[in-house]
């Protein structure tokens, strides 16, 4: 990619500012929430502020992609903080999608 390509894909990106601000936002809310950041969190699936709906279509998602009782609270965590960026008061079946879209195809 040439500068100028480079530029005219920048020109919509949100500013560096902005985005330390949505962080920060989401940490308060976690904190204000919960007492701790998410990837504080102990315990089940359901603890990361999943509906009972949402950590039953985990479990099966869990179950298809072979993924272990770890795995899955992660990704419930995972949910929770993009909600959480989002600006989102619960998670959603779309933040939860997106949360198994960055899981690793192979557990480290």
């Amino acid at each position: 990619m040439d500068e100028p390509e480079l530029r005219d894909a920048l020109d919509g990106a949100e500013p560096s500012s902005a985005v330390a601000e949505r962080v920060h936002l989401a940490w308060r809310r976690q904190v204000e929430r919960q007492g701790v950041a998410n990837s504080e969190l102990q315990g089940k699936p359901g603890d990361a502020g999943l509906s009972p709906g949402l950590a039953g279509l985990l479990q099966q998602r869990g179950r298809r992609f072979g993924l272990s009782p770890r795995r899955l609270h992660r990704v419930a965590r995972t949910a929770r903080t993009i909600a959480d960026l989002a600006g989102s008061g619960e998670v959603t079946q779309e933040h939860l999608d997106e949360a198994l879209a960055y899981r690793p195809e192979r557990a480290a």
